[in-house]
């Protein structure tokens, strides 16, 4: 895929997530905008890690350091499924969705 045509495949999954079409709470809308390099929230994501347990950290542009979330890995993966069926995203939305979805690894 080239690179025009994955920031395609971004704007047309950002389209179809945007907050303004669907509602969401404000941690999906959160890890949906970080997932697709959208400011749709303050403060916001700007890095996701998922620690050996499955839990997902969120490091948000007004801390100094890694926050736990209330989600798991597998809790968002799930969600994502949910809300592409939703809105009908193509199945090379959904996976360059997922591809955004950090794996488990060890934290130092």
């Amino acid at each position: 895929m080239t690179n025009q045509n994955i920031e395609r495949t971004r704007r047309s999954v950002a389209r179809k997530l945007n907050p303004q079409t669907i509602s969401t709470s404000t941690p999906v809308r959160s890890l949906l905008g970080y997932l697709l390099d959208e400011r749709w929230t303050e403060p916001h994501i700007i890095d996701l890690r998922c620690a050996e347990d499955g839990m997902l950290l969120a490091y948000e542009s007004d801390s100094h350091g890694y926050l736990r979330l209330l989600c798991s890995r597998d809790d968002l993966i799930r969600a994502i499924l949910i809300l592409a069926h939703l809105v009908n995203l193509m199945p090379w939305e959904r996976t360059y969705l997922l591809a955004g979805v950090p794996l488990p690894e060890p934290l130092n």
